[in-house]
């Protein structure tokens, strides 16, 4: 599974590679761009991204973020 068989968006491509890869400076420069909760493919959200790619810190680390903003 790959972040571009579901991201077709520049930014929220580019935000599910970041989470990925843990880039968390990307990930805080990418966030107030994109609505995380906003559906690419198959209702994939970034938000469900990150849960199922990365650990809860990661999830709750883009919702503040996105919060902050």
């Amino acid at each position: 599974m790959t972040a571009a068989e579901f991201f077709d968006d520049p930014n929220m491509l580019a935000l599910a590679e970041a989470v990925e890869r843990e880039d968390r400076k990307e990930m805080a420069r990418l966030a107030p761009l994109v609505d995380v909760n906003r559906a690419g493919r198959d209702g994939m959200t970034l938000l469900l991204w990150a849960l199922i790619h990365r650990s809860e810190e990661h999830t709750s680390e883009l919702s503040h973020i996105t919060i902050s903003y």
